[in-house]
């Protein structure tokens, strides 16, 4: 009777687990590259310095959250990243994996006098960034930021966003460099993985 009980239980725990299997058809994960661009765990921080002077800039991510949301088409990954600068901007990066169309919506979002102002909008369509919105994307295969070089680089030039003029995305390390519509342009000199 003990055994019956116990290969009764073993297979149930793994009818549940196959269940929960990450092939599942009605999961849909991230495609390649997005959170190796655009996801910042807590406590991560980049260190920039203004390009014509000794200014700088310390921005720190303070709340990351990934998990699984519910859509009608199944489960879809979804993450979310609060980005704070010392020059008091708020960026909030957001992801989330679109079921049955093999792409990832990345929006990032800057607070500006309380309202959170939508740019660049960016569809990743098998490790390729595609603008939503009236930004432009470019890959560049090596640039070079402080006398760093770094590969696999996304230049995103924003059109009529009320912050930024440009940005530069490095995997696994998020922005690299930063110009603002006065022209302020800054490096990242350090950065910190967080946790």
């Amino acid at each position: 009777m003990k055994n019956i009980i116990l290969v009764t239980c073993t297979c149930l725990i793994l009818l549940l687990a196959s269940s929960c299997d990450k092939n599942d058809p009605n999961r849909f994960d991230f495609q390649m590259d997005t959170e190796n661009y655009f996801s910042y765990k807590n406590s991560t921080e980049w260190i920039y310095k203004l390009t014509t002077g000794a200014t700088q800039d310390t921005v720190r991510s303070i709340a990351y959250a990934r998990g699984m949301a519910d859509r009608p088409e199944g489960i879809a990954a979804v993450s979310s990243s609060t980005l704070i600068g010392s020059k008091e901007e708020k960026i909030i990066v957001r992801a989330e994996a679109i079921p049955n169309q093999s792409l990832d919506r990345i929006a990032m979002l800057t607070q500006l006098n309380g309202t959170l102002v939508p740019g660049p909008i960016l569809l990743n369509l098998n490790g390729v960034m595609n603008p939503e919105d009236s930004s432009v994307a470019t890959k560049l295969l090596t640039f070079d930021v402080a006398g760093n070089q770094y590969d696999d680089i996304w230049e995103i030039t924003l059109l009529g966003h009320p912050v930024f003029r440009k940005l530069w995305f490095a995997k696994g390390r998020g922005i690299i460099k930063k110009i603002y519509l006065n022209n302020d342009t800054f490096d990242l000199i350090k950065f910190s993985p967080g946790n």
